[in-house]
């Protein structure tokens, strides 16, 4: 089987000056993030985006994206809501 490749739809600086991408995220996406949170749905959001970042070409695990910065943790989760399109309402707001 060939190696899956990853198309990038967003790209952010972190607030420590690291550079993050965001990747296209799938059904099963939704799913693991669902596992991961216990389908929590407060929580759906913050889990997705952890599944879709890529800091250095490598993916995080759930819980340490949690210890990020809050101004990383709702760039990335407000990039990988826009995945989610008019069906789902943005998981996190600013101005």
């Amino acid at each position: 089987m060939a190696a899956k490749t990853e198309t990038v739809v967003a790209k952010f600086t972190r607030k420590n000056g690291q550079e993050a991408t965001l990747v296209e995220g799938t059904g099963r996406t939704l799913e693991q993030a669902s596992r991961l949170v216990d389908g929590d749905q407060n929580r759906l959001g913050m889990a997705i985006a952890s599944l879709l970042v890529r800091v250095d070409g490598q993916g995080l695990i759930y819980d340490d994206f949690l210890d990020w910065p809050l101004p990383d943790v709702i760039k990335a989760t407000n990039l990988a809501s826009e995945q989610l399109g008019n069906e789902a309402s943005p998981a996190v707001k600013t101005s």
